[in-house]
């Protein structure tokens, strides 16, 4: 990669770096949210379940808004707001207005990503995206990594409350970064949309119709897994084998190190193994089944942390592969960007649904309950993928 190009995929790098860490240390505080202030586990998770909702609403506004406006500035907008609403947490009274502030924040981060893409595409080669798309995307996992490793050590010496002090401070200075050189770079070429003649595309049919509906019921299967996984292990860890807190947060880590390294899998076995994407994340999903059943039969706390590595990496190896190789199946239909949009919009349904069911049921059943509902998403999303697989042809008979 030239020097030009590192620095300038080391700039995207950190602000997604940054979106991610004033964004994932709720789920990193919520055990010592609920432990310091009292909220039930179904208030503390509320504010999950509104974020992941307006974050997925926010990727269709933010994508349409990149077409026709300056995207670094919409990505300036989305850091700046970010980093107000974590300045407000600390301040919110009840749990009810922390939902209010974090679905704010889960709008404001939607902003990011999509204006991101469109810019990074129109800026590198694509063999140099491709290698840019990987490293800016590594600033997630690392954001997660640091989240998880500092907010022990700020709730032991302050509080919960600090945490997103902190992060918000990380926010404001990437936000003056970004606003500083952004403005020294050229974008113009990221801001040209190239439309293909809608006129000659083939109708979309109902068996591509049909498809695309599974396939979104799939997804959503992946985002309810991904973020249980993330969001609960800790508190899993605490309840079920007396972790402690802080060591519970700790535990995080070993998350987000084995999505990195399944993400690169993924892409190996979809190049090398399994080239049908379906087949690809059903292969996937089968690894998340493995790690939920792990998970619901393990009698030690590091063979369920191991499990719930494995299924939340096996989530990861899911959502590359329906997200990222599926969508341009559908290029014929020149629908290629929506059915991504879709999609991802798909993996925050699930995320949603995950936040808030997942509260109530470990009121009613406990673990073993949680366990099952992992289960059972990860079996019915392979067997929704290997139906897909089998027919994945006849999209093009459409």
């Amino acid at each position: 990669m030239k020097k030009r190009n590192f620095y300038i995929t080391l700039l995207f790098a950190a602000v997604y770096f940054t979106s991610y860490l004033t964004r994932t240390n709720y789920a990193a505080v919520l055990i010592e949210m609920i432990r310091t202030e009292g909220f039930t586990k179904e208030a503390a998770a509320l504010a999950l379940t509104v974020s992941a909702i307006t974050y997925g609403l926010g990727q269709v506004v933010s994508g349409y808004l990149g077409d026709r406006f300056k995207p670094e500035k919409i990505i300036f907008f989305g850091l700046v707001t970010a980093t107000v609403m974590n300045l407000l947490i600390p301040l919110c009274p009840s749990a009810i207005s922390m939902s209010a502030v974090w679905g704010v924040n889960g709008f404001a981060q939607a902003m990011i990503w999509p204006p991101m893409v469109k810019m990074l595409a129109g800026l590198f080669e694509p063999d140099e995206y491709k290698k840019a798309c990987v490293f800016v995307s590594w600033g997630s996992s690392v954001a997660t990594i640091s989240i998880y490793l500092v907010a022990p050590l700020i709730i032991s010496f302050l509080s919960w409350r600090a945490v997103f002090i902190v992060s918000a401070c990380a926010g404001a200075v990437i936000s003056v970064i970004w606003a500083i050189c952004s403005g020294k770079l050229d974008f113009r070429a990221a801001r040209t949309v190239k439309r293909e003649d809608e006129k000659s595309a083939p109708r979309f049919g109902l068996y591509a119709t049909v498809f695309l509906v599974f396939a979104i019921l799939a997804v959503a299967f992946q985002g309810l897994l991904r973020d249980g996984f993330t969001t609960w292990t800790p508190t899993l860890l605490s309840e079920k084998f007396n972790f402690s807190a802080s060591g519970a947060i700790l535990s995080g880590v070993v998350l987000p190190i084995f999505s990195m390294v399944s993400l690169s899998f993924a892409s190996f076995v979809s190049r090398k193994m399994l080239k049908n994407e379906l087949f690809c994340a059903g292969f996937f999903f089968v690894l998340c089944l493995t790690g939920s059943v792990l998970v619901r039969y393990s009698s030690t706390a590091w063979l369920t942390l191991l499990a719930a590595a494995i299924a939340e990496g096996g989530a990861h190896g899911v959502n590359y592969s329906l997200t990222c190789l599926v969508p341009p199946l559908f290029a014929k239909h020149n629908k290629t960007s929506l059915i991504s949009g879709l999609l991802n919009s798909g993996t925050y349904i699930g995320s949603a649904f995950s936040a808030s069911f997942i509260a109530s049921l470990l009121s009613s059943s406990g673990w073993d309950g949680v366990a099952l509902l992992w289960i059972i998403s990860a079996l019915a999303g392979a067997v929704i993928c290997a139906a897909l697989a089998l027919k994945k042809r006849k999209i093009y008979d459409t």
